[in-house]
């Protein structure tokens, strides 16, 4: 299947395809697109051109699957034959195949690549910032996890610290009780041995005057 047009030179013609019956015999095979220069159009061989100012030159695409495209720039003022080539199609097995040829406007193909420049260039910064917010959010909650940590190792120390003075009042309340037990033995023992010295003294004293 071929389909013929005309350009002037520097001409880009953008042709895409869709192949639906793309099988795995064509994976093999390769069909392809080849465009090619022809003869001079009409408004060319008036101005008795001859057909071999064209300089012939052939661009051949394989096709991988069942869409895809090219594109094709003229060299001269010619008539540009674009054909489809299927080897595993016949009369008997018929592929369908679909082409579209379009020229294509060299400025409005740059705006559209400065577009998409743009658009990745604002994607690439909308991610920065993303990272950025995600690095302080990170930021925050390891500082949060830096003073959760501080706060915890502030009460482990209190605790041990209450833990000691609890062992000191306990050491002391231990020593209070074992005064509270032996003082009052003393004190009854010093009673004891104060009564019997003065009852003794009175014995001696009422037997010295014969009382």
């Amino acid at each position: 299947k071929c389909v013929p047009v005309e350009g002037p030179r520097e001409t880009t013609f953008g042709v895409s395809y869709k192949f639906p019956d793309f099988g795995e015999n064509d994976e093999r095979m390769k069909p392809s697109i080849i465009v090619s220069q022809q003869t001079p159009p009409i408004t060319v061989q008036r101005k008795n051109y001859a057909a071999n100012t064209v300089r012939p030159y052939t661009a051949k695409h394989d096709i991988t699957g069942t869409e895809g495209a090219m594109r094709y720039t003229t060299r001269d003022d010619c008539r540009v034959r674009i054909c489809a080539r299927a080897v595993t199609a016949s009369p008997r097995a018929p592929k369908r195949m679909y082409l579209y040829v379009d020229l294509i406007d060299d400025e409005k193909e740059a705006q559209k690549d400065a577009e998409k420049k743009r658009a990745s260039q604002d994607e690439i910064t909308k991610q920065k910032k993303e990272n950025s917010a995600i690095q302080r959010n990170l930021n925050s909650v390891e500082g949060q996890m830096r003073s959760m940590i501080q706060k915890a190792d502030s009460i482990l120390k209190t605790a041990d610290y209450a833990k000691e003075q609890e062992m000191a009042f306990h050491d002391q309340t231990v020593a209070l009780t074992r005064s509270s037990i032996w003082w009052p033995v003393v004190q009854l023992i010093v009673l004891l041995v104060m009564g019997f010295t003065q009852a003794n003294h009175i014995v001696k004293f009422f037997k010295r005057h014969h009382i």
